[in-house]
């Protein structure tokens, strides 16, 4: 028995999760608000983390980090295959490739964009406040109720364009490669 590929993803994307919020802490910094931080290495941040607020401090936003991939990848994998089947040859023959990475472009398209609030509220938890004026925030839903009171219901959605132009080809992209089997071939799996 094989579990599918897409079944393990949530588990080993979330298994980088300290590495991702270190990521997040040293490319915020260089944004206009955080220009006052000096600059300072994903190791020294992790180090400093760690030394701060424990292990919690790296695990910060896991919770609204699941509550983007978990509905995400429902979405994904259930549109993919709707559309991935309307591919299929009279005879039962799989899809193409083009249709298959069309497929998934499409699904992680409407994926992503519907989980971007949950990407929104992931990433404001996640990056430290630097100064006073900064909100701070409890968890998600004390996180949800501010951006929503202080900046409105379209903050929910910002940065909805550059997710969208990097997830849907890299899903369109996967679900071709894993259409057209390299992936088994690489990996010495064979579909019984």
């Amino acid at each position: 028995m094989h579990l599918p590929l897409s079944a393990i993803k949530p588990a080993v994307s979330n298994s980088m999760k300290p590495l991702m919020t270190a990521k997040l802490h040293t490319t915020a910094k260089t944004s206009n608000v955080y220009t006052t931080r000096p600059n300072i290495s994903a190791l020294a941040l992790t180090k400093y983390l760690l030394q701060t607020k424990g292990i919690t401090g790296i695990y910060r936003g896991l919770g609204a980090t699941l509550l983007r991939d978990i509905p995400f990848s429902c979405l994904h994998f259930t549109i993919y295959s709707h559309l991935n089947f309307l591919g299929f040859g009279p005879n039962g023959e799989k899809s193409s490739t083009l249709h298959s990475c069309a497929s998934g472009l499409a699904s992680a398209l409407v994926s992503a964009l519907a989980v971007t609030p949950c990407d929104v509220i992931k990433t404001r938890l996640q990056v430290l406040p630097n100064g006073h004026s900064e909100p701070r925030y409890l968890g998600i839903k004390d996180c949800a109720i501010k951006i929503y009171k202080h900046e409105g219901l379209g903050s929910f959605f910002k940065g909805a364009v550059p997710r969208i132009m990097v997830i849907a080809p890299l899903f369109g992209i996967a679900q071709a490669v894993y259409n057209f089997e390299v992936s088994q071939k690489l990996m010495g799996l064979h579909k019984s």
